[in-house]
């Protein structure tokens, strides 16, 4: 699932707790410019998911980056997926 939202990411995720039990990733849209980055992470964090990438940057005209996606998994497809790049490391 990617989540994209304009800024409701929390909320929908708060209220998504029956369909996050059954989901093995989850892509949030990340804007950078405000404590949203951090506010996503710790969440996602304190509910079981680890971060395991960060993928399509977007950056301003002059070079900063301002968007991302965010992946989290289950801290058990983080554990198959560390083990796997291990292995062909």
């Amino acid at each position: 699932y990617k989540i994209d939202v304009d800024g409701s990411e929390l909320d929908i995720l708060k209220g998504s707790a029956q369909t996050l039990d059954r989901t093995s990733a989850v892509m949030i849209e990340c804007i950078l410019d405000d404590n949203r980055f951090f506010e996503r992470c710790t969440w996602m964090n304190s509910n079981g998911w680890r971060l395991i990438d960060v993928i399509d940057p977007i950056y301003r005209a002059k070079g900063m980056l301002i968007q991302v996606d965010l992946v989290f998994v289950r801290p058990s497809m983080f554990e198959k997926i560390e083990q796997f790049n291990y292995e062909k490391g």
